[in-house]
């Protein structure tokens, strides 16, 4: 949200231009990361009454892509959509999370064989021994419940030709968190939208955190530039072959149980230079340059 004070919008820049008593014109400036540069829109002619109703709805700190996409401000529509259809993927409990998936109807897409193939290559990615995948509509025999989708991964047995079919709800909820995932990477992907992710290191390897990293990076994967940001304890991703400074992000909370957001990119030496590339962002990490650390006290007389 913005700020609305004396005529400026805190981090962009906002103009009311008297044009005659009855109608002004509005500019706005937005700053653009990827030009470098400030762009303008402005809105002419608007009725005076219109934008007294405007720096009113800014008092009450309404977003920005909300006033544009009321004044069909066209680049600023365009945002508005990207925020309202990125998806926030939050996973508390894999296992459980798999079950809502399979409740939502959003698993539909494992009926067709060619998606089918698709997902065994993408779940073979990190684990060989998958060399299928299939999946069957069952209709539970309880009035007004919904059909179900039941999912099978198969397996190849040690030593032997056999294939064996087990339902994906007794797979590890490593396994099941990433099929979860699969529709979220690929919608993303094919859009270039954002995908937000919590948690992203729970139930998975660090290697296989960095192959997703690495997706994303790849530009003949993510050929639209889409953006994955998620949160994570783990530690070891915190390499600069990987990520560049102004996308490492912490979050530190103080006493009073505030949390305060800042960027690698943030920190300087005693000389003010940037933090060099090629220092070791984990080791620092861990012996607290860079603060977000966990305030933590034993258990001395918690237990016994």
């Amino acid at each position: 949200s913005y700020e609305f004070i004396n005529n400026i919008i805190n981090q962009n820049k906002f103009e009311i231009q008297d044009m005659n008593s009855k109608t002004i014109s509005i500019i706005i400036m937005i700053y653009d990361n990827i030009q470098g540069k400030e762009k303008k829109i402005e809105w002419k002619g608007i009725d005076i009454k219109i934008a007294k109703n405007i720096e009113a709805s800014l008092k009450d700190n309404v977003l920005i892509m909300t006033l544009g996409a009321m004044l069909n401000e066209q680049l600023l529509i365009k945002v508005f959509r990207l925020f309202r259809e990125t998806n926030v993927v939050n996973f508390g409990d894999p296992e459980e999370d798999y079950y809502i998936f399979l409740g939502s109807g959003c698993t539909r897409y494992i009926l067709d064989k060619k998606n089918q193939e698709e997902v065994k290559k993408y779940l073979s990615s990190f684990d060989n021994s998958i060399v299928g995948i299939s999946a069957e509509e069952y209709q539970p025999n309880i009035i007004g419940r919904k059909n179900e989708i039941h999912v099978y991964v198969h397996h190849k047995k040690n030593n032997s030709d056999e294939i064996v079919k087990l339902p994906m709800v007794y797979e590890s909820a490593g396994t099941q968190k990433m099929f979860y995932l699969y529709t979220f990477f690929k919608g993303s992907l094919m859009t270039g939208n954002a995908l937000f992710i919590d948690e992203l290191n729970s139930k998975l390897h660090p290697l296989l955190i960095r192959n997703i990293m690495q997706m994303y990076l790849n530009k003949d994967i993510n050929k639209l530039h889409a953006q994955l940001i998620f949160t994570s304890h783990d530690v070891w991703q915190l390499k600069s072959d990987v990520l560049r400074r102004d996308e490492i992000w912490f979050t530190e909370k103080n006493e009073e149980g505030i949390s305060k957001l800042y960027s690698l990119s943030d920190f300087t030496n005693d000389e003010g230079d940037k933090i060099r590339k090629d220092q070791d962002y984990q080791k620092n990490y861990i012996l607290g340059k860079y603060g977000a650390m966990p305030s933590l006290k034993g258990f001395e007389g918690v237990f016994g």
